[in-house]
């Protein structure tokens, strides 16, 4: 049992990506932290809830799309910005089924792309630009 736990354990922290587990309570079961380094060590203790350790609010985020999940029980993915640092991050949220094929936790992979839609944000910009001096060229 302990072999499994140290193998679960290494490979969450193998994954460059933050990734989170959460149950029905919205408490956070498992995770790896990753890009989260303003989060304090005592606030990973336990099982807190995922919103009050990453966006530190007191009630669940509005929309919660893991109760989404939880509910639907089909996979989503959204973009968001964390309003603590103002990161950009894309989040798949997988629903993990029971045997009833009933949705018990939660599995969030969430990856950083706020140096992706800056670049994609200064190509667009370009482009437009690029485009205004062909246009009015003579």
């Amino acid at each position: 049992m302990r072999e499994s736990e140290r193998l679960l354990s290494n490979t969450f922290d193998a994954i460059q990506d933050l990734v989170v587990v959460i149950d029905k309570d919205l408490r956070v079961i498992m995770s790896n932290w990753k890009g989260h380094d303003y989060i304090p060590e005592q606030a990973r203790q336990g099982h807190p809830h995922c919103y009050t350790c990453f966006v530190k609010r007191e009630t669940p985020c509005e929309p919660c799309h893991a109760l989404e999940v939880f509910a639907e029980g089909r996979t989503k993915e959204v973009e968001l910005t964390n309003p603590l640092d103002g990161r950009i991050r894309e989040v798949h949220v997988l629903p993990v089924f029971d045997h009833e094929n009933n949705v018990i936790m939660v599995v969030e992979h969430v990856r950083d792309i706020t140096r992706r839609k800056r670049d994609e944000e200064a190509l667009r910009k370009s482009q437009q630009e690029y485009a205004m001096l062909v246009n009015y060229a003579n």
